[in-house]
């Protein structure tokens, strides 16, 4: 992580200030929950649908906007909550699609073509699904904290 944040670092001209060492820490947090991130993302296409994928790595949007509020006090008025609301709980459906579906008809099995699929457990898919969501948490929080990082870019 420390060679990759150093890599970053140079490509775009910044002087990392070690004496601004909070910084440089919320650089490496951000490297390895994003590292996190895609690791359970590319591990979860084995369990769950591109669809399922998708619609949850939208709602990272979602949860920047979140971020932002809490960390740097901006405003939500009530309707941007509505919306924030909704969006959090149609990620909360598609999470728990398939398990709401094998509730109301017991006969309902994850039928797919993908030869791949690790796992065609329902049970298995919603936590699939709830561990990249909480990837997904990680990883809009380290975009929302890369905003209160203070660089220097060289020649300025």
């Amino acid at each position: 992580m420390l060679i990759l944040t150093l890599w970053i670092a140079r490509v775009d001209k910044i002087d990392l200030n070690y004496s601004v060492r909070r910084s440089f820490w919320l650089l490496m947090l951000r490297n390895i929950l994003m590292v996190g991130w895609i690791f359970v993302g590319t591990i979860s296409l084995y369990y769950l649908s591109l669809a399922v994928i998708y619609s949850i790595n939208i709602c990272g949007s979602l949860l920047v906007f979140i971020w932002d509020a809490y960390l740097y006090g901006i405003r939500i008025n009530k309707n941007q909550k509505i919306g924030v609301a909704l969006g959090l709980f149609g990620a909360l459906l598609v999470i728990n699609g398939n398990y709401i579906i094998s509730l109301l008809d017991e006969g309902f099995t994850i039928e797919t073509d993908f030869e791949y699929f690790r796992s065609k457990e329902i049970i298995q898919t919603v936590i699939g699904a709830a561990i990249l969501f909480v990837a997904n948490i990680g990883a809009s929080f380290s975009f929302s904290v890369t905003k209160s990082v203070k660089i220097h870019k060289y020649g300025s």
